[in-house]
């Protein structure tokens, strides 16, 4: 099992960012190892699905996300699997001030075989995933 934290503070307030943040199809905006995501089926809350593309050691790897918890402007929780690898996404929200939101995110991956076998010499690869993302969402957000 790899898990990855990111923390940022964005320069939205707390409902704006939730709101961009919250639709996991705006990941392909703001997240570069995403190369599209798609609302697939919901309205946003538990049990919506996104299809995603994710670009994953070289190739691409289609995924659906399912949001398994939500709570307005506090949290969402969102969990994949591939034949590669399963994840879970825990992307938290809290107010900074009447203009900025810190973002928590914590991805938890459990890798499939034969990736499971090199699972510490891939936590590296997945660190640089976690902080490009949370960088991309600070510069896209501010």
């Amino acid at each position: 099992m790899i898990t990855i934290h990111e923390t940022r503070t964005i320069n939205l307030p707390l409902t704006e960012t939730w709101e961009y943040v919250a639709n996991f199809a705006t990941a392909e905006e703001w997240d570069p190892g995403v190369k599209s995501a798609s609302l697939e089926a919901g309205d946003g809350g538990v049990g919506t699905t996104y299809d995603v593309t994710a670009t994953f050691a070289g190739s691409e790897v289609p995924l659906v996300y399912e949001v398994t918890e939500y709570e307005t402007e506090k949290r969402i929780v969102l969990e994949a699997s591939s034949t590669r690898f399963s994840a879970v996404d825990t992307i938290g929200f809290s107010s900074a001030g009447d203009s900025q939101t810190t973002v928590d995110y914590r991805a938890v991956f459990e890798l499939q075989a034969p990736l499971k076998y090199v699972a510490l010499f891939m936590k590296p690869l997945f660190n640089r995933l976690g902080t490009k993302a949370m960088d991309g969402m600070k510069s896209t957000l501010g």
